[in-house]
């Protein structure tokens, strides 16, 4: 059964403060917005337990973030993965348009692709959110996945930390994290 924890959205999304034990049925005061945070039974997005060693080795593939300005998309490889499966390092690129601002500042940098670290555990706890349910990342390296649509997210995720991060972190791609509705529950 999914923990059901009360949202509590402060700058940009963290959810905070688990159920007050003295309301065992999660309910706050009226504030005029929906609560993103349901009791549910659907089906977890990102397939739990999934780890960096599932994704193809030394194959190229599609991450779902790429170019601010151009919108090229980055490519990634798995180039190495841990005895556990969970962590490892990635390679990856972008192939910019002609005409692309960041092409232009890349020609100072004359490395073709970058190599970084990913990687990521899950918590045992799994949160529903606006009616969704995922299982939380405990740890992530520098790239993750996006809990909603499983693609690497090679740029900065969206997070929404659960119980100020003490009970993990709900991590999404920008594309993902507006089709959530989850943009909306912000404002």
């Amino acid at each position: 059964m999914a923990e059901d924890l009360e949202p509590r959205f402060h700058s940009l999304g963290s959810l905070s403060e688990p159920i007050n034990e003295s309301n065992p049925a999660g309910r706050s005061e009226p504030t005029g917005k929906r609560n993103p945070v349901r009791n549910s039974e659907p089906v977890l997005r990102f397939p739990p337990g999934k780890q960096l060693k599932d994704f193809p080795f030394w194959e190229w593939f599609e991450a779902v973030d790429g170019c601010d300005f151009c919108g090229a998309k980055y490519q990634v490889r798995v180039t190495y993965v841990d005895d556990s499966g969970y962590f490892g390092d990635v390679e990856y690129r972008v192939s910019h348009a002609e005409d692309c601002a960041e092409r232009f500042d890349e020609e100072l940098n004359t490395a073709e692709s970058i190599f970084d670290m990913a990687g990521w555990e899950f918590t045992d706890k799994p949160v529903t959110v606006l009616g969704k349910q995922f299982l939380p990342l405990k740890t992530r390296a520098n790239i993750g996945p996006c809990l909603n649509c499983g693609k690497l997210v090679i740029g900065v995720p969206l997070i929404l930390f659960i119980d100020e991060g003490r009970g993990g972190e709900l991590d999404f791609c920008s594309l993902c994290f507006e089709k959530l509705g989850l943009w909306k529950e912000l404002k």
